[in-house]
């Protein structure tokens, strides 16, 4: 999952309502008008009165993913104050993009729409494209499953432009039930000893695995994660380590926006919100102190690495436009 902050503003003045207010931060943005539209380097932080619109997460998407719009707007002191339950919200093409009123963002089809929030008569606008699938990974089966034992199983699905959680929406299908089973949410059951091919489609798109199940017993796996705790206060990235018998499998996994993982014995491989691997490895946890602000969702948050959590916090008040912590 690539991280990208993304801002759009469309300038005018207005009143500024009551409500939590945010630092505003210098991003690219591509301001519209009444009389047309115009691309350029903008400052978000704008005229007081702007309205900014964004939305968590900020990677790539495609039909089937939701993103949390945010709307807000540019006090005189410059700080940003937040509104989007006070905005109206609405799409240039509901056909592509939905949003709700309290600016939840459904993508449906692929192509390019707007998403606006208008707050005092001000309208903000946000360019988002829904991006077609072109390829479907699963993750979780590399190494042999035993007998009686459950796995989740993790669908990447690979964009133009980067890469997409689609373990959610995925279907999955097995060969032989009798060997393995995958339930509606991902999980695979191993059932039998022998092998069975596991099918996950997105959009579409198929992609299969092959599964081997051994007897109950004929592996015998222990893990230990270090450091289990991590507090970014210089530099955006932390290798967590997981040490383990080889074959043995485990797998990683965050619910938070503002932070992605990655295998690190996959040099070319996607960050993303979950993966899996074998043996000994570490994952590299990145964070993007942009995405924190924008899903406004807290500063510290949990990952699951080799059924072991880690503690991850954010020990920066504010980092410099040009910290590394703004990825």
């Amino acid at each position: 999952m690539r991280h990208i902050a993304v801002v759009a503003v469309v300038f005018g003045l207005a009143a500024c309502g009551s409500s939590s207010t945010t630092p505003s931060t210098a991003a690219t943005a591509t301001a519209s008008t009444s009389s047309g539209s115009t691309s350029g380097s903008q400052s978000s932080a704008g005229s007081p009165g702007t309205v900014i619109v964004r939305r968590s997460p900020t990677a790539s998407v495609t039909a089937g993913d939701q993103s949390q719009g945010l709307a807000l707007v540019v006090l005189a002191t410059g700080e940003n104050s937040t509104v989007t339950n006070q905005a109206t919200w609405s799409t240039a093409d509901p056909s592509i993009a939905t949003v709700n009123s309290s600016g939840l963002i459904s993508f449906v089809a692929t192509g390019t729409t707007d998403i606006r929030a208008t707050y005092n008569g001000v309208v903000g606008s946000l360019q988002v494209s829904v991006l077609p699938v072109s390829q479907v990974k699963i993750s979780g089966l590399e190494s042999p499953q035993m007998v009686g034992s459950a796995s989740q199983l993790y669908v990447t699905a690979v964009l133009s432009d980067g890469t997409d959680d689609a373990s959610p929406r995925a279907t999955f299908m097995t060969s032989d039930s009798s060997v393995g089973a995958v339930s509606a949410d991902g999980v695979f059951s191993a059932n039998g000893v022998g092998q069975a091919n596991i099918s996950a489609t997105v959009n579409g798109v198929t992609s299969t695995a092959r599964a081997t199940v051994l007897a109950a017993g004929s592996l015998s796996c222990s893990y230990a994660v270090s450091p289990t705790s991590h507090t970014f206060e210089t530099g955006n990235f932390v290798n967590i380590t997981v040490t383990a018998p080889a074959g043995c499998p485990w797998t990683y996994h965050t619910d938070v926006s503002w932070l992605s993982l990655h295998d690190g014995k996959s040099i070319d491989g996607p960050f993303g919100n979950s993966g899996s691997s074998t043996g000994t490895g570490l994952v590299q946890i990145s964070f993007d102190w942009d995405a924190m602000v924008a899903c406004n969702c807290g500063t510290t948050a949990t990952v699951l690495i080799a059924g072991q959590q880690v503690a991850i916090n954010n020990g920066v008040a504010q980092p410099a436009p040009d910290s590394p912590l703004r990825r």
